[in-house]
C-alpha cells in the first residue's frame, strides 16, 4: 500500500509549480536532479512487468473460473455476488503482479551483487 499510494515510481513534475504557478519559484535544477536520481539509481533493475508476465496470470486455471462465476452472477442479477466475484480475480492478478515484480527485483539484485563482489 505504501509503495502504491505514497511513493512515486518516478519524480517527473514540479508539483509546487503546478500548484502555485510563478509564485513557486524556479526549481528546475532541483527537479532535474531528482528525476535523474530516481531513474539512474539502478538503471537495469526491473520496475514494471512485461506484457508476457501479465498475460501469464490471465492464463492461470483459476482466473477463467472466477470470470465465469462473474458472468453467472451478472446474468442472475446478483449485484452483491458480482461485486465480490469481480474483486477476486482483479485482486489476485494485482497481488501476483506485485509478487512477480518483487521476485524479479530480488533475482536482479542478487545477480548484480554477485557480479560486483
Amino acid at each position: 500500500v505504501f509503495e502504491d499510494i505514497y511513493q512515486p515510481r518516478q519524480v517527473c513534475e514540479d508539483l509546487t509549480r503546478l500548484a502555485f504557478g510563478p509564485r513557486a519559484g524556479c526549481n528546475d535544477n532541483l527537479f532535474q536532479m531528482l528525476l535523474n536520481m530516481s531513474l539512474s539509481r539502478e538503471a537495469g533493475a526491473p520496475i514494471h512487468l512485461t506484457t508476457r508476465d501479465t498475460q501469464g496470470f490471465q492464463e492461470r486455471q483459476d482466473i477463467p473460473t472466477l470470470r465465469a462465476a462473474l458472468a453467472t452472477a451478472d446474468e442472475a442479477g446478483d449485484k452483491k455476488e458480482k461485486r465480490a466475484t469481480k474483486l477476486t480475480p482483479d485482486n489476485l492478478i494485482a497481488t501476483l503482479s506485485q509478487l512477480q515484480l518483487l521476485e524479479k527485483r530480488k533475482n536482479y539484485f542478487n545477480r548484480v551483487d554477485t557480479i560486483r563482489a
